[in-house]
């Protein structure tokens, strides 16, 4: 049986770049945007709907978790890579008395962890909210992601709440904590300990040619060429740009929040940012 190993973390924190990255290492293939190939999300409803038997519009969260487990199941047995990398943003822990990460079917995790100064911006340009209301939902401990019937898709909780749920306790399979930060300033090092928590052969050539694929300037530039299927439609709202991938500064949230901004961030994800090594400003 096909395990899976989880790419998870909170919305608009890199997951993206890193299943392109290993969408090209995996199948040896240039990188489709609008197709990448080695990995597959955990929201996909053709699985719920044929267990359920009734549209994904109608799937309530109850019913979402009640077969969520024998959803990841059928999930990790149609890919022929094992273990099959599935990307995730469910916080991790139970919801409805149900696992949100089921352990029987799980081998291992990798959670990517951003700085959330420098989530915010970026959660805002693709809800389509405002900062004040990007950042209003980044501390609610309710915060969930939505579908557009009004379903609720995936259970988010706070920036705090989701980044503790994931690298604290012990987990029955290894789970490994990267920062976007090294995944932009120290590209090889963290792309190779992706590779190896993969449990991936490592291969010279093929990693260079991913590390290329999946850089930012060139995703910018198949962005352009191609658009992405996974755009909001809603990232105009925030600075009339349309667009998914931004130029991913570290310190570029310095030039977009206010000082209010900052602590209330910094004092609702105190806990979290201290763990991970984040210095607060307040």
């Amino acid at each position: 049986m096909n395990k899976i190993a989880w790419l998870a973390s909170y919305p608009k924190s890199g997951n993206t770049m890193i299943r392109a990255f290993l969408s090209v290492y995996i199948t040896g293939m240039m990188l489709d945007l609008n197709n990448i190939n080695g990995s597959m999300g955990d929201t996909d409803g053709f699985y719920f709907e044929s267990l359920l038997g009734k549209p994904v519009k109608d799937v309530t969260v109850e019913d979402r978790l009640l077969v969520r487990p024998a959803a990841l199941y059928a999930m990790s047995q149609t890919l022929p890579f094992d273990p099959v990398i599935v990307k995730t943003h469910w916080l991790r822990g139970v919801v409805c008395g149900m696992p949100t990460i089921p352990e029987p079917i799980t081998k291992s995790a990798i959670y990517i962890v951003r700085d959330p100064r420098a989530v915010a911006p970026s959660y805002a340009k693709h809800m389509g909210l405002s900062l004040d209301d990007a950042i209003k939902s980044m501390t609610d401990k309710e915060n969930a992601l939505m579908q557009e019937d009004g379903q609720l898709r995936t259970v988010l909780s706070s920036w705090n709440d989701h980044v503790l749920s994931w690298s604290q306790g012990e987990a029955p399979y290894p789970t490994s904590v990267i920062r976007y930060e090294d995944i932009i300033d120290n590209r090889e090092w963290a792309h190779k300990n992706i590779i190896k928590a993969f449990g991936l052969p490592f291969r010279e050539k093929p990693f260079e040619i991913s590390l290329q694929q999946s850089s930012l300037d060139h995703m910018r530039a198949l962005e352009r060429k191609t658009g992405f299927k996974e755009q909001s439609g809603k990232e105009a709202q925030f600075d009339g740009n349309q667009t998914f991938f931004t130029h991913g500064n570290n310190e570029g949230w310095r030039s977009k929040l206010t000082a209010a901004h900052v602590k209330k961030i910094e004092s609702n994800s105190k806990e979290a940012m201290d763990l991970l090594g984040y210095d607060r400003d307040s």
